[in-house]
């Protein structure tokens, strides 16, 4: 397993990572969100857990609200059987398990009483990553950034990052942290992937500005990307196993609305394409994720230890260029800048203002030059 290095930090991540929403923490169905269900039974998380160590990940991903505590608890009672400072956990705050006002949300008491319960129920001292979940548009922010800030230099987290936040809210980050001396958040966590390319559009500068390293969840799109839907809805599929839960009705929309006949045309070209290099349409989906410099790692969510394999390997493939290029015009979905230049692509425009800008050291020489040339003359 290839490692990268996490945004504006030296912390080294595998291309690859672990997701716990869904697959890790034991059967436990719940009609409460915030939060997830757990679909698997514990013996299938527990081998997925000790398939991801053997395949060399060294990033696992969790939250308080996933299967209401029990994805952290595994996490935290496999631990015990490695080195624990030889793995990477994340975890977030936001969410409560249990519903009470000053749980939820960013702020300081939020933080604190989180993050005690999170650390005993990963029965660890550390987190390496502490996520706010999402932005808290209700809270005082350099309240948060001085509650993250403070945990670090207590040693009680190592890092902090932000999940799903906007570029505004990212860049607001930033410049506070610069200007105060704080700690700045190294990772985003956001959903991008081969279908929802947005991100492109709206943060591709941030992160050049910030530094902040992309951390990928929904990077196979709820298996979409897999090739798994390409003609049915199989028996075995997420879908079925979220029936009589309340994310059911939300994923039954989101199905809906993304397996159109457009997309599905789409889907079946690609997995031709994986077809021809002999790679699995996962491979090729998180292929081309991680063909993206800002991209640093991909979370990956697990049913069956298999899938677990199979997405490994991605970070041994040696693709060519040229087969990304060829991805794209399938999918035929590149964001546009918006404004007078829509017929422009993001990465179009920021060749073009590369372009100029390696060239103005140049402009300016041949400007000097020529001015020499007058004074000659004269």
């Amino acid at each position: 397993m290839k490692l990268r290095i996490l945004g504006n930090s030296s912390l080294k991540v595998s291309e690859i990572s672990l997701g716990s929403w869904l697959s890790v923490g034991g059967k436990h169905l719940t009609n409460e969100i915030p939060g997830s269900p757990s679909v698997e039974e514990r013996e299938t998380g527990l081998k997925i857990l000790e398939k991801a160590v053997d395949v060399g990940i060294n990033l696992f991903d969790t939250a308080p609200g996933y299967g209401k505590g029990n994805a952290e608890r595994m996490i935290g009672e496999f631990m015990q059987d490695y080195n624990r400072d030889s793995f990477l956990i994340a975890t977030k705050v936001f969410f409560p398990i249990e519903w009470d006002d000053n749980r939820f949300g960013n702020s300081r008491k939020s933080i604190h009483v989180n993050l005690k319960e999170s650390l005993e129920r990963l029965q660890t001292d550390y987190i390496d990553i502490y996520y706010c979940h999402v932005y808290d548009n209700f809270g005082n922010i350099e309240e948060t950034i001085r509650a993250m800030n403070d945990l670090i230099d207590q040693g009680k987290i190592i890092y902090w990052g932000a999940s799903n936040w906007t570029a505004a809210e990212i860049e607001r980050v930033y410049g506070i942290c610069r200007a105060e001396g704080y700690h700045k958040p190294i990772a985003l966590q956001s959903k991008y992937n081969l279908l929802h390319r947005e991100l492109e559009r709206t943060h591709l500068s941030t992160f050049n500005f910030t530094e902040i390293g992309l951390a990928t969840y929904s990077s196979l799109d709820e298996g979409i990307l897999t090739g798994k839907y390409n003609y049915e809805k199989p028996v075995d599929s997420r879908f079925v196993k979220l029936q009589g839960t309340a994310f059911e009705e939300l994923m039954t929309e989101y199905l809906d609305k993304t397996l159109t006949e457009e997309n599905l045309v789409k889907l079946r070209k690609l997995e031709e394409l994986a077809k021809e290099f002999e790679i699995s349409m996962a491979q090729l989906s998180l292929a081309w994720l991680l063909s993206k410099d800002f991209v640093k790692t991909a979370i990956v969510g697990a049913s069956k230890i298999e899938h677990l394999e199979d997405n490994a390997q991605t970070s041994k493939l040696e693709l060519d260029n040229d087969v990304f290029t060829r991805v794209e015009e399938i999918m035929n979905n590149e964001p546009l800048v918006q404004g007078d230049h829509s017929r422009w692509s993001y990465n179009v425009l920021s060749k073009k203002i590369n372009e100029w800008n390696h060239r103005l050291p140049s402009i300016a020489q041949e400007r000097r030059d020529a001015r020499k040339e007058k004074e000659t003359d004269r």
